[in-house]
């Protein structure tokens, strides 16, 4: 048996006017309101982006220090390189160079080696020539 429910015109048109009439209360009660993003969202956005910051600047700033260094280290290379290939080109090959015992290194190194290098300032073997400002490392820091 079927149970059929028969709905009155007058019913229906009453539940559809309180519809119509709910619908357009809560369209005005919704715009009412500015959408924006609550204080503990933004709060959660900035720990977010706070953290990630953290992770990344750190490994950036080596990696950038990394590649700094091996920079400056290739361009020492390319300069003793380049000593050593015209220091060969005027003397000879490297076998027939005087070197002497191991206390005239730096005379032999003098002769050989440095007068082929373009200095900004020569300090000498004993440094006495030069302030601290005078000598930087790779790191680009002052030595004392």
């Amino acid at each position: 048996m079927k149970s059929t429910i028969l709905l009155d015109a007058d019913l229906c048109l009453k539940f559809e006017k309180n519809l119509l009439y709910y619908k357009n209360i809560l369209t005005k009660f919704n715009s009412n309101f500015k959408k924006a993003f609550t204080l503990a969202e933004v709060l959660i956005a900035l720990v977010i982006v706070g953290v990630v910051a953290a992770l990344t600047i750190p490994v950036a700033v080596a990696k950038y220090h990394k590649q700094e260094t091996v920079s400056r280290l290739k361009k020492v290379y390319s300069a003793l390189m380049t000593a050593y290939n015209s220091s060969t080109f005027e003397n000879g090959p490297i076998e027939t160079w005087t070197f002497g015992n191991s206390a005239n290194i730096s005379n032999s190194i003098s002769k050989y080696i440095l007068p082929y290098i373009q200095f900004t300032k020569n300090c000498g073997t004993n440094n006495s020539q030069c302030t601290s400002v005078d000598r930087v490392n790779l790191k680009g820091e002052y030595n004392s």
